[in-house]
């Protein structure tokens, strides 16, 4: 993860993040106006948008997920892909900052809940599951002194 914090009356994130799994690579590169723009196996499924619309790799939009994060009472959170809720990633500040202490049981990373999901759709759950660990670790880590 390479990248600073910004701060503009709330934590954003602006640089770049790459997640690999056994089948693919995520690229994340956010902006420091909050969009973020994500890459799937070198293409691009589009862009996170700080509203939380979702925009295909030609800017039209697809889908959405909340503008914020939901309140820290709610496990997971939709999202809507083609006008129909495709799943529901883990809300990453579920619990606040004591969930372990309070053996809190934890959701699955996101949660499918469509009978018939498409690869892109996968696509979006995975990439935004992965968002959900990224944007908090990387607010809290200062890189600014990185070159």
């Amino acid at each position: 993860m390479v990248g600073r914090r910004v701060y503009r009356g709330y934590l954003l994130f602006h640089g770049r993040a790459l997640v690999c799994t056994m089948a693919q690579t995520f690229e994340f590169h956010a902006q420091p106006a909050g969009q973020v723009a994500i890459q799937v196996e070198g293409r691009p499924p589009g862009s996170l948008q700080p509203d939380g619309t979702l925009l295909d790799a030609e800017g039209q939009p697809i889908g959405r997920r909340p503008s914020s994060y939901p309140d820290k009472d709610q496990a997971t959170y939709p999202v809507t892909v083609q006008e129909r809720v495709v799943g529901r990633p883990e809300n990453p500040f579920y619990g606040g900052r004591l969930r372990s202490l309070r053996q809190m049981s934890r959701p699955p990373a996101v949660e499918i809940t469509a009978p018939d999901v498409t690869a892109e759709e996968q696509d979006w759950l995975l990439a935004l599951a992965f968002w959900n660990v990224l944007f908090p670790a990387a607010i809290q880590v200062d890189t600014s002194g990185i070159v």
